[in-house]
């Protein structure tokens, strides 16, 4: 059989030097993400409606000798959005790596939700996520080459949570917004794909009630929350050369949640 693809070098299948990494989100997992992609050898852009939270992050970065820049950005407004990743790709050349980990909730009864509260999260989580995509989307189009990693949620497979309905929506839509993204861009080989943790220990989680922590252990085989550095792996396995062939996938980080529910 005629080798179509040559052999590719073990040791850099995981390396991003030389890699422009933009993430979107300085939260707790997108700023874990940012310093790993640094300390691989990424050029990282961080990118946050939270200008203060993002110039922390980049500094935390440079002090430690990795290369950051930071971005104001609001993905409700698809305009911000494009002029963005217009003024990012006019600085830096390119953009070989987009984290799409833009995300807030809220919580109270599905029947009781108001209608703000639900606009906000899907204009965030959701509508944000589609302006991210087909704006980096296009660039990578015009490089022939990228990787789109979008952070949905295990909440997005399964009711994991009750009283948490537009975010369950919104990362459910994420799952499916990057099927449709992977079919339509590997052909410019472009790999679309998506991380969905179980609960990560991040600010997002602080001061839940006592019973969400317990059904948590009880819940996940490993018996504790996430730490969002146990995303690490996963993301630099699709930014880097060892996904080249995986697109359109949902990669389940949950410590078994989906896979077995303990009994006691």
């Amino acid at each position: 059989m005629k080798q179509i693809i040559p052999y590719g070098n073990a040791d850099k299948l995981f390396d991003l030097h030389g890699r422009t990494c933009f993430i979107v989100g300085a939260g707790g997992i997108g700023a874990t993400i940012a310093k790993a992609f640094a300390q691989k050898g990424a050029e990282v852009i961080i990118a946050d409606i939270n200008a203060h939270e993002a110039m922390q992050i980049c500094a935390n970065i440079q002090a430690e000798g990795g290369n950051a820049h930071t971005y104001t950005i609001d993905v409700t407004l698809k305009e911000n959005v494009v002029k963005v990743v217009e003024t990012v790709l006019q600085q830096f050349g390119k953009i070989d790596v987009l984290v799409n980990a833009v995300g807030v909730s809220a919580t109270d009864s599905a029947v009781d939700f108001n209608e703000k509260a639900i606009d906000r999260i899907l204009d965030i989580n959701l509508k944000g996520s589609v302006f991210l995509n087909q704006s980096i989307g296009k660039v990578m189009i015009a490089q022939r080459y990228g990787k789109i990693i979008n952070i949905g949620s295990i909440g997005g497979v399964l009711n994991h949570t009750t009283c948490t309905m537009p975010y369950s929506i919104s990362k459910a839509a994420v799952h499916q917004l990057t099927r449709s993204f992977a079919g339509e861009l590997s052909e410019y080989g472009i790999n679309v794909n998506a991380i969905a943790p179980s609960w990560v220990h991040t600010p997002m989680m602080e001061n839940r009630e006592t019973a969400i922590y317990e059904g948590i252990r009880k819940g996940v085989p490993f018996g504790r929350m996430m730490a969002p550095h146990e995303l690490i792996g996963a993301a630099v396995f699709l930014a880097t050369d060892a996904s080249n062939f995986v697109t359109g996938i949902t990669l389940y980080v949950d410590g078994g949640y989906l896979s077995c529910k303990p009994l006691y």
